[in-house]
């Protein structure tokens, strides 16, 4: 074997290595759209969830303050509370996750206590829902 039929085989290794490679980075960059897109979905779907959720939810506070019409004053806060669970809702909708989530954290960077508040409200006021479902269901 001479030295140009070694450099020759060199270079066609070379050239093999480098066409494997680029197919392997191609099969890389498609597996990572396809799990993107899929996360997307998946994101997408929950978001959809959210959405009817905080209907559900606006629904449920509507119901369990109207046993208390008589109240002015509970009425104007179930009328502040479910028009605000509503905005979200309809905010929701066009949104994509990542913006949203951008957006969520934009607000508690700006408005640490208000956030957490409104964490707080939201938990008590699920934790109060579901208790109220749950004992619809018994």
């Amino acid at each position: 074997m001479t030295a140009k039929d070694i450099k020759h085989n060199v270079e066609n290794l070379a050239e093999k290595g480098e066409n494997h490679l680029r197919a392997v980075a191609e099969e890389a960059s498609d597996t990572a759209e396809r799990a993107s897109d899929r996360i997307a979905a998946r994101a997408e779907k929950a978001k959809d969830r959210i959405e009817e959720s905080g209907k559900r939810l606006a629904d449920a506070a509507s119901d369990t303050v109207d046993d208390i019409a008589d109240n002015p004053t509970l009425r104007r806060v179930k009328d502040s509370v479910t028009s605000g669970i509503t905005d979200v809702a309809d905010t929701l909708r066009p949104e994509n996750l990542k913006s949203l989530a951008a957006r969520g954290e934009a607000f508690a960077r700006r408005n640490p206590i208000a956030f957490v508040a409104g964490a707080a409200l939201a938990g008590f006021a699920i934790a109060h829902l579901s208790r109220r479902v749950s004992d619809r269901r018994s």
